[in-house]
Order: structure tokens, then C-alpha cells, then sequence
């Protein structure tokens, strides 16, 4: 099962991709210069820094009180 944390910082990665990518052809279209896209991370950094935010968002959560 997939965990819904995980999910859905997946997913919401994805939609700011989709939303760089839309703003880059935004601006070649209006005759401006698309910004340069940021340097690609290499693997094991991506993976060193997704952990962090997750240890990070997990307790973000943990320290929610859903009952107030």
C-alpha cells in the first residue's frame, strides 16, 4: 500500500512541474526569455533531501491536534 504522505508530495511535485512548465512556455509566448531551469540535483541528494522532508512533514502531522 502506498503510504498517503508519500502520495501526495508526489503528486503535488508534480503539479508544480507541471506549473514551471506551463509559466516557461508562458513567457516564450509573450516574446520574453524563459527562465533557465535550476540545475538537476543529483539522485542521491534528491533521496537525502526527500527523506528530510518527510521525517519533517510526518511530524508536522504527528504534532497536529485534530481535535481542537
Amino acid at each position: 500500500m502506498v503510504n498517503p504522505t508519500s502520495y501526495s508530495m508526489v503528486s503535488t511535485l508534480a503539479g508544480l512541474r507541471r506549473l514551471e512548465a506551463q509559466i516557461q512556455r508562458a513567457l516564450l509566448d509573450a516574446g520574453g526569455q524563459a527562465p533557465q531551469p535550476a540545475q538537476k540535483a543529483e539522485p542521491k541528494q534528491v533521496q537525502v533531501e526527500a527523506q528530510t522532508q518527510m521525517k519533517r512533514a510526518e511530524s508536522v502531522l504527528s504534532d497536529l491536534d485534530l481535535f481542537a
